[in-house]
């Protein structure tokens, strides 16, 4: 009887863990994406943050060809981040989310980048 409720317990939990994880992905939209982790934050860590917003946020649109996606924000997030100063990548230590104007101007650069 006590293992069917430490099982029970365990599977309340992995449903309570899953229902919040789906909760903030549908809820955050692509600030799930762009969250700054809790390490060092260096300008290869924002401009991998940049592709995975960008990604996420291009990809959900019904006309988005899925094909060039990746190749279109990998390109504009490196062009982008080349333009950043090292003082405003420091700045973001301690940020929970990338600043949205950079994450705008990622996806608006990808247009150059490749065919959405």
């Amino acid at each position: 009887m006590a293992t069917v409720s430490i099982q029970a317990g365990k599977l309340a939990s992995l449903a309570v863990a899953i229902a919040l994880a789906a909760g903030s992905i549908v809820q955050g939209g692509a600030a799930f994406a762009q969250s700054i982790p809790e390490k060092t934050v260096t300008r290869d860590l924002v401009r991998r943050l940049l592709v995975d917003s960008c990604v996420y946020s291009i990809s959900a649109r019904a006309e988005a060809d899925r094909k060039v996606v990746v190749d279109a924000c990998q390109c504009s997030s490196a062009k982008f981040i080349k333009g950043v100063d090292e003082k405003d990548i420091a700045e973001l230590q301690g940020r929970a989310e990338l600043p949205g104007e950079w994450v705008r101007t990622v996806e608006a650069g990808t247009a150059q980048c490749g065919k959405r």
